[in-house]
């Protein structure tokens, strides 16, 4: 019979002690490769796929994708297309608008060589003084103001029409500091220098709200004609539908190439539009090439170049290349790496269910012993994390963590820690006495009188008045063609051998012992299986005197059995 010597405990099949090794936290067993490995953990990680928020592990990964793709807790996060599993349903939404997802088809029409993803994106790009053209914000709404002559997507009533329909340019002063900084005298929002003020003046913050969604209960307005772009292609509200939007959108945009540029038009726009600002320097600048190089070789810019994000300190870029997902950069080594999960676990000491790392064996052990995911699952004293609070209980009842005062009473020199082992080291014929289940079943026949733990409806005698046990032995006719198969319960083996093992197990054996406890009666084919269920301790029953004297006085004297 297969044997595990680190439990030391039988299996009646190889199945089974597979199945115990790969479910056993004292052994480091692959079930897809067959095999022990020095680290679970990291082989799984480095040769197979995990999803580390179900705690799965996959052979490959289409089993990973597939997972995702069918689970109800990532389905609505998982994008198939990139094999990206994301943190929240609009992160995935957010994800598939950019251009990884929607190829840049909008072209700008003053010729400056920029494509965008959507309508919105070309006119925020004009709104914001990027294009070459010079068009900006102001100019765009002047000619809105001019063709939509029918107010479709406008609304008169907040076109305040005085010498002209330009809005007038508010500037800030020097009058504007209050001792800690430039205050919006209409937000009162504080600015670290008058250009950033003046630039928070000249945004649509404070401008008038002209234009006004028409869909059905919508009514929603919007101070540049980007957001409302945006809002239209979101489809919200349903006003894209309307014909007459769409005319009016259409030919706004289309004819907007050929537009004529206004030559006051530079007069009307704030120096700090025109120039690149650089508002934590407080400098300006005459091109982008030089404002571009002074954030290269500025000690107060440190740009990530993936995420196109500018931080003020070298601290604020590594925690972000930390906490982002996009990147993978270990904190420790300084380094970028491709894998940080792999990695963690080659090089640091990590914890996968968490998705931890710590620099020492220390901070490991800390973690697990602290965290209220952990603590009812790990093992202080050996420093060993179990897979549920079961298997540490099991653990701590293993030799490891209890000595082995029960003795054989057979002499054979074996010792146990507890005698559910020592009952099963019995029954399943390891003694060098010969004793086996069926002497010992016969035993507990004869001097349990009382029935105390064993049910006499089950216990059918034979022509000699006592119980007899059958052993079921399988033929060559139990081949199927392709496997060995029970007759009994139908599970097919590879082997004849391994099918007779299975018909000697107490399988199909009858529940001749039972547990008396209050609201259990819980039946078993084995003695050692009511004694594990006795030491237990689940039901209470132990606490019985009569259920104690009858434990003590049949292992007591079992020694004295003459077979």
């Amino acid at each position: 019979m297969p044997y595990c010597y680190p439990c030391n405990e039988y299996f009646y099949t190889w199945y089974d002690i597979r199945k115990h090794w790969a479910q056993s936290p004292l052994h480091e067993y692959c079930k897809f490769c067959e095999k022990h490995v020095d680290d679970i953990v990291s082989h799984n990680t480095e040769h197979h796929a995990v999803c580390e928020p179900c705690e799965k592990v996959f052979e490959d990964e289409s089993g990973l994708h597939k997972h995702r793709q069918q689970s109800e807790r990532h389905r609505d996060r998982y994008c198939p297309d990139c094999r990206r599993l994301f943190s929240s349903p609009n992160n995935l939404k957010a994800h598939r608008n950019p251009s990884i997802h929607k190829p840049k088809s909008v072209r700008c029409p003053f010729g400056c060589g920029g494509t965008f993803v959507s309508n919105s994106a070309l006119t925020l790009h004009l709104e914001n003084g990027a294009c070459r053209s010079g068009i900006n914000r102001r100019i765009i709404d002047r000619i809105v103001r001019q063709y939509d002559t029918n107010n479709t997507i406008t609304d008169p009533s907040r076109m305040i029409a005085g010498g002209s329909t330009d809005e007038d340019i508010i500037y800030a002063t020097k009058r504007s500091w209050n001792g800690f900084g430039y205050e919006c005298y209409l937000c009162h929002n504080v600015h670290r220098t008058l250009a950033s003020l003046n630039q928070h003046l000249a945004s649509p913050r404070h401008k008038d709200k002209i234009y006004i969604c028409r869909g059905p209960e919508c009514g929603i307005r919007f101070t540049t004609l980007s957001g409302l772009v945006q809002h239209i292609e979101s489809d919200k509200c349903g006003v894209a539908r309307f014909k007459n939007v769409q005319n009016a959108m259409n030919s706004l945009l289309g004819q907007m190439g050929r537009l004529t540029i206004p030559p006051t038009a530079p007069k009307l726009i704030l120096p700090s539009l025109i120039m690149p600002y650089c508002t934590r320097c407080n400098l300006d600048f005459y091109s982008w090439a030089g404002y571009d190089r002074h954030v290269a070789k500025s000690t107060r810019h440190h740009i990530c170049d993936d995420c196109n994000i500018d931080f003020p300190t070298w601290i604020g870029l590594k925690e972000h290349w930390v906490q982002s997902p996009r990147h993978h950069y270990c904190q420790y080594c300084n380094e970028h790496v491709e894998d940080i999960h792999a990695h963690y676990s080659d090089y640091h000491h990590y914890c996968s269910s968490c998705r931890k790392a710590f620099a020492n064996e220390f901070g490991l052990h800390e973690h697990y012993r602290q965290s209220e995911r952990h603590r009812d699952q790990y093992c202080v004293a050996c420093k060993m994390l179990c897979r549920s609070t079961n298997d540490l209980n099991a653990h701590l009842d293993s030799s490891i963590h209890r000595p082995k005062d029960v003795i054989c009473p057979f002499k054979c020199g074996s010792s146990f820690v507890s005698r559910s082992a020592l009952v099963l080291h019995l029954e399943n014929g390891a003694c060098k006495s010969g004793m086996n289940r069926a002497s010992v079943d016969r035993y507990v026949r004869e001097h349990d009188r009382h029935n105390i733990i064993t049910d006499p409806s089950r216990m059918i005698a034979g022509p000699s008045g006592i119980a007899e046990n059958v052993t079921l032995i399988a033929t060559e006719r139990s081949w199927n063609g392709s496997a060995w198969e029970c007759c009994l319960c139908y599970s097919t083996y590879r082997t004849h051998k391994a099918l007779n093992q299975h018909l000697a197990s107490p399988r199909h054996k009858d529940k001749i012992y039972i547990c008396r406890g209050h609201e259990c009666n819980k039946r078993f084919p084995s003695l050692s299986g009511l004694v594990q269920h006795i030491e237990s301790n689940k039901c209470g029953v132990a606490r019985f005197k009569s259920v104690q004297n009858a434990m003590d006085s049949m292992l007591g004297q079992m020694g004295r059995i003459t077979l």
